[in-house]
């Protein structure tokens, strides 16, 4: 209808059309969107799953659970974005949980990439940049509590960064940061 888009973050909707663009209706580029990043889902849980686990076959029996999980298949047919954030929340773990054990730089920056592209996802997403800050404070205690205090401001500007842009466009546009919402009953 002409009006701006400021109603949910950005990268869903810019996932189909980029999928648009290679010539994939809608309908289709979200199945394929959505099989392709479930599949993904299951694996980097269960690379989680084997990391943290003792038994490789707890890791395995975990996998094939969420294979099958309801809810995961549930959302994976819609066209929602859930999915994608799933994946990007499994994600964040992954690599958080990397860089809490190993401190290397790679680590902290795919984390924080992924908390970003979370925020990008759904607004909600903004809560893995509190966790990642979070956990970089309270768990990171071979390091010196002003180093944390960086690191975990440091992860936090990273993954707000996009959001904020995107946030302060739909204000510039639209008057308001994420659109009018109904009031509750």
């Amino acid at each position: 209808g002409g009006a701006p888009y400021v109603g949910w973050p950005p990268l869903f909707p810019s996932a189909l059309a980029g999928l648009g663009k290679a010539g994939l209706e809608p309908l289709d580029g979200v199945r394929v969107l959505n099989a392709g990043v479930y599949g993904l889902t299951i694996y980097a849980a269960g690379r989680l799953l084997l990391t943290h686990l003792r038994s490789p076959w707890l890791a395995l029996a975990g996998a094939a659970t969420l294979l099958v999980s309801l809810t995961l298949v549930r959302v994976s047919i819609m066209a929602w974005s859930e999915p994608l954030f799933v994946l990007m929340s499994v994600l964040f773990v992954v690599f958080i949980s990397r860089f809490i054990r190993e401190q290397r730089l790679t680590f902290f920056l795919i984390a924080a990439g992924c908390s970003a592209v979370a925020a990008l996802d759904r607004y909600i997403g903004f809560s893995l940049a509190i966790a990642g800050s979070g956990a970089i404070l309270l768990l990171l205690t071979e390091l010196a509590w002003r180093r944390r205090v960086i690191y975990a401001g440091i992860f936090g500007t990273i993954s707000l960064a996009p959001l904020a842009l995107w946030l302060a466009r739909n204000q510039r546009v639209s008057d308001s940061f994420t659109g009018s919402r109904a009031a509750p009953e």
